[in-house]
């Protein structure tokens, strides 16, 4: 039985100091004089603690205040892959508590009994990154690299998306979502290669993994295509099938590498040989490939099968490889179920090495916003469900309320919570950390769930209304903007001072207003000056 580990606390620099933001709120820590206090305390609050999730944290702040390189860093303190901890972490595996201190916490010294310093931090913990924003794919090619489950959605002409896990979770979206999908038309796609030949598959990956030694490369690539031109059609496409699955180098760089050196190999054999060998090797060496890794479930032959049955189920009376079908949602459940049962994630192997594809159209950009935003969460659940995860996982949404109305902000959380907790593995301690700038969204946050970014502050928005949470929050002291600041400015003057004169410009603010009870008032104030 693998041990239970539970986050307490991460703690995080402001202003060249370490400031701590409290997860599980089971600990009290004191930071001063370089060293470290920290005491159990009692949660008083314990029935307010939402159960769907381990904790739950709110970022705010102006924009530049640092919230997503917060998330960054702690994506960057979680990740196996990183040498660079930023951020502390407080921590417990099966009771005992340990401390890993990171940058944040690196020169301060442990002041308390029964605490371990720890080197590492608990390990295993998944990571799920989602942003709405276009202008961070920069900053996040970082998480790729440290294999963070970045989901967000492709932004340019195609806007890729994970349309599968959308096609499964219509139901469990809530809020808008019901209204946006009852009369949703998905279109679906099943491809092998619509843009390139087996024959121009086959020299990419040359180019990629072989060794050119002696000019030989030049000589391999003239020989495999004249190889192949013989083979029937019907082992073109499964070749081409194998091809596209051992090119994917993000999922199998050393598959890909072994047989592009058993081609070269082949090539050496028959170099000099005066007849061809037969177009079948390269066949044979392709499907050898496939079936000797570890990684790779579903051959050609499957996967061909799981396209035809999926354009046969949703169109009767054909069956095609390549297909564009426009479908509800449900239907499009139903064909995919149908292959499910014959073979139980091949279409979920069709959907991440791009056979199918899936397409929203007239949609706004909330409504698709929105969407994938859901998709996204349902494919991260999906995908630690499969890899088994029990313990903590880090869920970061960056402004995902980017694009919606008020009416939608104020679902925002709620509709997180709900999705999550009927979505989530038993035994997985989800914690989300968001970003905001909606006043709505830092108002709904769960009590004592904000912080501060800019002033590196703990903060509680739980009950306040629109102008508190303008005023206590966001340090902003009027509703009005600068431009229309200055002409209520006018009506408070006029309303302050009797001595003001009834001016024309008084009078047509007066008709401008839009609050029915300001104008009422206005006009009386108008009417007794004019009759003093």
């Amino acid at each position: 039985m693998s041990a239970y580990h539970e986050l307490h606390s991460i703690f995080v620099v402001h202003n060249g100091a370490p400031v701590e933001i409290y997860i599980s709120r089971k600990y009290q820590t004191k930071l001063e004089n370089n060293r470290i206090l920290i005491r159990a305390v009692d949660r008083h609050d314990e029935l307010l603690r939402d159960a769907r999730v381990a904790s739950f944290t709110c970022l705010f702040g102006e924009n530049g205040s640092g919230k997503t390189k917060l998330l960054m860093d702690l994506a960057t303190t979680f990740s196996e892959g990183s040498k660079t901890k930023q951020i502390g972490v407080l921590f417990s595996v099966d009771g005992e508590l340990y401390l890993h201190r990171g940058k944040a916490l690196a020169n301060m010294s442990l002041d308390t009994a029964g605490l371990y310093a720890e080197p590492r931090i608990p390990r295993d913990v998944p990571i799920v990154f989602y942003t709405t924003s276009p202008f961070d794919n920069e900053r996040r090619r970082i998480l790729k690299r440290l294999n963070v489950a970045d989901m967000t959605p492709q932004y340019g002409a195609d806007r890729k998306f994970d349309g599968l896990s959308l096609v499964l979770h219509c139901d469990e979206i809530g809020g808008p979502g019901a209204a946006i999908t009852e009369n949703l038309k998905i279109t679906v796609r099943g491809r092998v290669s619509r843009e390139r030949t087996v024959e121009r598959l086959l020299t990419e990956l040359l180019d990629r993994f072989a060794f050119d030694e002696n000019n030989s490369l030049a000589r391999a690539k003239s020989m495999f295509v004249n190889w192949m031109r013989p083979l029937p059609s019907e082992r073109k496409q499964a070749l081409m099938v194998d091809l596209i699955i051992i090119s994917d180098a993000e999922r199998n760089q050393n598959v890909a590498g072994k047989f592009v050196g058993d081609l070269m190999r082949l090539a050496d054999r028959f170099i000099d040989e005066p007849a061809p060998p037969r177009p079948g090797h390269i066949v044979d060496l392709a499907r050898a490939a496939i079936i000797q890794s570890n990684f790779i479930r579903f051959t050609s032959e499957e996967v061909l099968y799981g396209l035809q049955a999926i354009q046969r189920n949703l169109t009767p009376n054909k069956n095609a490889v390549n297909f564009t079908i426009q479908a509800v949602p449900s239907d499009i459940r139903g064909a995919l179920d149908a292959v499910e049962e014959v073979q139980p994630g091949l279409v979920r192997f069709l959907a991440d090495f791009g056979f199918i594809d899936f397409k929203l159209s007239k949609l706004s950009s909330g409504e698709t916003a929105f969407l994938y935003l859901f998709s996204a969460l349902g494919a991260a659940m999906d995908k630690i469900a499969r890899r088994g995860s029990d313990g903590p996982m880090w869920l970061m949404l960056d402004e995902g309320e980017m694009f919606m109305h008020p009416a939608w902000q104020r679902e925002y959380v709620q509709n997180i919570l709900d999705f999550i907790g009927q979505l989530k593995p038993t035994g997985l301690d989800v914690h989300v950390m968001l970003t905001t700038h909606s006043l709505i969204v830092a108002a709904d946050a769960p009590p004592r769930s904000l912080f501060n970014v800019q002033h590196g502050q703990r903060m509680n928005g739980f009950g306040l209304g629109p102008a508190a949470t303008l005023h206590a929050l966001y340090g902003v002291n009027e509703f009005a903007g600068e431009h229309a600041s200055p002409m209520v400015g006018e009506l408070t003057t006029f309303l302050r001072d009797p001595r003001q004169p009834v001016t024309e410009r008084i009078l047509q603010l007066r008709n401008a207003l839009a609050d029915l009870d300001l104008k009422r008032y206005v006009e009386q104030t108008i009417l007794n000056r004019r009759q003093a």
